[in-house]
């Protein structure tokens, strides 16, 4: 998760963006989702001198039960009025997840903000539902290999009784975006 969430941040600043918001979701404890997102998107800000700004990353409470409908409430509410407010206007916005980044980009096209020519978007997930939007979006796909490792590890666990830890370091470099319809991180 910090090393996809470090590498799409890293595009969208490789595309010119230096003003970026990041959106990720509240668990229903009040936490916050996506923690080493963050702490990814936050790397990539610092490996490339670009200040933090704590109120560019946003948490939405999300009815899981009507997500989209949810989710959009919550991006119109506590999104749109950011966007302005900001130290600088983001120029591009981070979704913790593709089902996310849906609601962001419907509610973007029904505030007048065209993506990507007002402003750009990619998102985490890797799933085929960006694939459906009118708009190609740039989507970081979790490689296969360490979603096995990390249900191996999870799975010994188990078997042991021993707590799993959650944290499976990376060991290799990773391919950038997949989605035949996304846009390559030049294409931002």
């Amino acid at each position: 998760d910090r090393f996809g969430a470090k590498a799409a941040t890293e595009s969208l600043i490789a595309a010119g963006h230096e003003s970026i918001m990041m959106i990720t979701e509240c668990r229903p404890d009040g936490g916050i989702y996506y923690r080493e997102r963050i702490h990814g998107f936050k790397d990539a800000l610092g490996a490339h001198g670009i200040d933090f700004d704590p109120a560019s990353v946003i948490a939405l409470r999300i009815d899981y039960g009507d997500y989209l409908t949810s989710a959009m409430a919550a991006i119109s509410t506590h999104v749109i009025p950011k966007l302005t407010s900001l130290r600088r206007n983001p120029s591009a916005i981070f979704a913790a997840s593709d089902f996310l980044a849906c609601g962001v980009a419907k509610v973007l096209a029904n505030e007048g903000i065209r993506v990507p020519d007002d402003i750009s978007l990619a998102s985490f997930g890797g799933w085929t539902i960006p694939d459906l939007m009118p708009t190609s979006i740039q989507s970081w796909v979790q490689p296969e290999s360490d979603i096995i490792q990390t249900a191996i590890h999870a799975t010994a666990c188990l078997l042991s009784g021993k707590p799993f830890t959650g944290t499976i370091p990376l060991t290799s470099p990773r391919p950038g975006f997949a989605g035949a319809a996304n846009k390559t991180a030049g294409e931002t």
